[in-house]
């Protein structure tokens, strides 16, 4: 079995603007609570989360990211505003907010969803939410973050969505690596879109 999820890799804008936020937030925060800021080359997107998927699966869940990849035009998307799950009182996660208002995104992981449960996938139910995941909590009540949330910077940018990647989470030392196992370029042309 292999721990598998459908995600996108953010530009270097988003990455920059990422770590200024998690600066922002570590030095707010700091030693008050057990926070496990996610490093650069973790940063990603996750679309829909699979969980453990079985080898012979692989390249049938190939073809279907494919597929939907083929059938959306790339677009843009605004990056930015920052948040906790569940909430900012009691953060597990902190997070800056990825393309939460985007119709294209939304379509995009609907397609994915309903593609992969037809095709006999089971994942959670839970409404899909953007965002970046910044820091995690390790206590099990959470931290209140809501004075630092507050005080991070307020910046907009726009973030290209173009490559979905079939990513695994590898265990190595207690700590998850994330491998890019297949890349599909989303490739449905404008002209194919109509008024």
């Amino acid at each position: 079995m292999r721990r598998l999820f459908i995600a996108l890799e953010p530009d270097e804008a988003t990455r920059a603007l990422a770590a200024e936020i998690a600066a922002t937030l570590r030095q707010g925060i700091g030693a008050r609570a057990r926070l496990g800021f996610t490093s650069a080359e973790r940063i990603h997107v996750t679309l829909v989360f699979l969980g453990a998927v079985e080898e012979a699966r692989l390249d049938e869940l190939n073809a279907i990211v494919e597929d939907v990849a083929r059938a959306h035009a790339p677009f843009a998307v605004e990056v930015g505003g920052v948040g906790a799950f569940p909430r900012s009182d009691r953060a597990r996660v902190l997070w800056l907010g990825f393309g939460s208002g985007s119709d294209p995104l939304r379509a995009l992981v609907r397609d994915l969803e309903t593609r992969l449960r037809e095709a006999g996938h089971v994942f959670g139910n839970r409404a899909w939410t953007g965002h970046v995941t910044l820091a995690r909590c390790h206590s099990p009540h959470g931290v209140d973050a809501s004075a630092e949330l507050a005080r991070c910077p307020d910046r907009r940018i726009d973030s290209p969505v173009a490559e979905l990647v079939v990513m695994e989470s590898v265990r190595e030392s207690g700590r998850a690596r994330y491998v890019a196992l297949e890349r599909a370029r989303l490739a449905r042309s404008r002209e194919d879109l109509g008024p």
